[in-house]
């Protein structure tokens, strides 16, 4: 949804942070496969088939100490989104 404005990642985080692990079409969270959704503004985990993490977006925001800043997410300085782009979680500029 780019330019629908921040939609808040922090429970996306929490998970990523926690231990979760990238697959190709889906994360691991606790030995179980879930999927990325939006649900009242917020991003949230699903257990069906949903939006994937897009790989480069997952490394970023597993490698980086980021915050969350009014809905955007601060990677060394610079604020990002995590948006929904054809079924894929990636990370665009603030």
């Amino acid at each position: 949804m780019p330019g629908s404005g921040p939609i808040d990642p922090d429970k996306i985080l929490q998970i990523i942070h926690g231990g979760a692990d990238h697959q190709p079409d889906h994360l691991m969270v606790s030995g179980q496969a879930r999927w990325l959704r939006v649900d009242g503004g917020a991003w949230e985990i699903a257990d069906t088939s949903c939006v994937r993490i897009d790989r480069a977006a997952f490394d970023a925001l597993q490698s980086a100490d980021p915050a969350v800043v009014n809905g955007c997410i601060r990677i060394g300085g610079d604020l990002y989104r995590l948006d929904e782009v054809s079924g894929y979680a990636v990370l665009s500029p603030a």
